[in-house]
């Protein structure tokens, strides 16, 4: 019988112990393995979700990965509203714009709106005006209403004008105002334009002239919505003449401003030369928007909008 030597029985002794020590050390690992991964799948889990909805589910979408599926019990959601259809669908048609004007001034309230018309009425289209803005393009359709053979001298129609917008689908009326003012005489308007006179704004320029015995006086005034309803904001004398063919013409433009209405230039010629800049005897109601107090009409002048009308600016203003 062989008898082992002294260090044989510590030998069998330490590998025990070590065997030992790396189980308890692989427990451990594991242990802790396990909680990352726990805490891991409690953050983002990476796992893949797939779900068919029932026939009663609220589940309106299915999606895999870790994107969310979305109900309408959890995120609130609301079906979009169904777009309403436009006027016009698709290109512009002025003959079907001029059928819905057609039909809003058949059913508006003509005796409240003009007490002094009689019928039968007669809705006259005076003309349609295109408009570009910085994010709006739009058509505006101008109508006169009179009484049927109502073409007195003072006789003066009714003017209303519609604005359509383009949009994705077509176009689309916006806003219209029926019997907005009166203008012109014999039962017609006078001749007008429309200009863009500021942001997303248009005013309605109408020239009216009168002559008797050779004097001659042409004026131009112009209309705007204001809040609500359509006012005069500018009315000014822009030529005289005499008999002789002396006299004086005006000539308007607008200058773009920051912001609100634009202002308006006004420039002056003397015919036939710069000598007859001269205020005549035929509007002195007007006197002052284009002459100074000898009676020399001024070259220019610049108006500018106070919030209710057009003002000249004065050269202590202009200077300040």
């Amino acid at each position: 019988m062989n008898i082992p030597s002294g260090l044989e029985p510590w030998s069998w002794v330490a590998g025990i112990v070590g065997t030992g020590i790396a189980a308890v050390a692989l427990a451990i690992q594991i242990t802790q393995w396990k909680k990352k991964k726990k805490k891991n799948s409690e953050r983002s889990p990476s796992h893949s979700i797939r779900q068919t909805a029932g026939n009663s589910s609220v589940q309106i979408g299915s999606v895999s990965g870790s994107n969310t599926i979305t109900n309408n019990v959890n995120h609130n959601y609301m079906p979009a509203p169904p777009s309403r259809a436009v006027d016009i669908p698709g290109r512009w048609s002025i003959e079907d714009a001029k059928r819905i004007c057609h039909k809003h001034l058949g059913q508006a309230d003509w005796k409240l709106l003009a007490p002094d018309l009689e019928d039968p009425l007669n809705h006259d289209f005076v003309g349609s005006f295109f408009q570009t803005y910085k994010i709006k393009e739009e058509f505006v359709l101008i109508f006169s209403t009179i009484t049927v053979d109502m073409d007195c001298h003072a006789c003066a129609p009714y003017l209303s004008f519609f604005e359509f917008v383009k949009e994705d689908a077509g176009w689309d009326l916006k806003i219209y105002d029926i019997a907005a003012y009166k203008a012109g005489s014999w039962g017609k308007p006078p001749d007008l334009s429309i200009k863009v006179i500021g942001d997303e704004k248009y005013a309605v320029f109408m020239e009216d002239s009168y002559m008797a015995q050779g004097w001659t006086v042409t004026g131009t005034s112009i209309h705007a919505r204001i809040g609500d309803s359509f006012k005069e904001i500018c009315n000014l004398l822009t030529s005289q003449g005499d008999p002789d063919g002396n006299g004086w013409t005006g000539r308007l433009s607008l200058i773009p401003t920051n912001t609100g209405f634009y202002d308006i230039e006004v420039r002056r010629e003397g015919i036939p030369g710069p000598e007859n800049l001269v205020f005549l005897d035929s509007a002195h109601d007007f006197k002052a928007d284009v002459a100074d107090y000898d009676g020399k009409v001024r070259a220019a002048d610049t108006f500018k909008f106070d919030g209710q009308r057009y003002r000249r600016e004065s050269p202590i203003s202009s200077y300040r």
